[in-house]
């Protein structure tokens, strides 16, 4: 039996408390199994980190969590993980975004049905604060 390829999800979070935990949720909710989970917080000051850490007390060894000293910037909060990933592929997130339940398994099923490509670029929906979605033209076939 084959083992199903493996997919880091890094979650990258400035000062979105407000967001994280439905992001999160979200992560959590996929039916692709092989996943691990890392999330980075830029040196937020609104309640992030305490919604990081009752994640990581109430799913003990599910993520891997580092907080930054102070603000460095978004591509180097994305990088604090990436010297500590080996798996097949990955998925950056910002921890506004929201994954549908079938979005890793759906992704590796294209990945690997098509080897030749290098990357995944989805469409994607907006939900506003109201709960309102939307879904912008697409600008890509």
């Amino acid at each position: 039996m084959q083992k199903e390829p493996s997919v880091s999800i890094i979650i990258a979070n400035h000062n979105y408390g407000r967001y994280l935990s439905e992001c999160i949720k979200s992560v959590l909710a996929q039916r692709y199994q092989n996943i691990e989970i890392y999330i980075s917080d830029n040196d937020s000051s609104d309640m992030s980190w305490e919604v990081i850490n009752s994640f990581d007390k109430k799913f003990p060894g599910k993520f891997s969590i580092a907080k930054n000293n102070r603000n460095k910037g978004a591509q180097f909060n994305y990088r604090t993980w990436f010297s500590q990933i080996s798996s097949d592929y990955r998925i950056t997130l910002t921890s506004d975004d929201i994954l549908d339940e079938n979005y890793v398994k759906r992704s590796v099923e294209l990945l690997e049905k098509h080897r030749e490509c290098a990357f995944l670029i989805t469409h994607q929906s907006s939900i506003a604060e109201n709960g309102t979605s939307s879904t912008p033209k697409h600008f890509f076939n």
